[in-house]
């Protein structure tokens, strides 16, 4: 996910995508306290892209746009 894509969607759809980018990674730490998890390169990608979006709705917050 790229920040240009991030930056044309709305405050509401980037908490969505942050709370179900969230809800990813949980599962994601779950399987790899289980042994389950293949793609261990999955947890870095996910932690980027929610400080990727975390990082887009703060730029949208300070710029004052509703």
């Amino acid at each position: 996910m790229k920040a240009e894509e991030l930056k044309e969607l709305s405050k509401e759809e980037l908490k969505q995508r942050v709370t179900g980018l969230r809800k990813d990674m949980l599962k994601l730490k779950f399987d790899r306290a289980k042994g389950e998890l293949k793609n261990v390169t999955a947890l870095r990608s996910i932690r980027r892209d929610i400080a990727r979006a975390l990082t887009v709705l703060n730029q949208k917050n300070k710029g004052g746009e509703k």
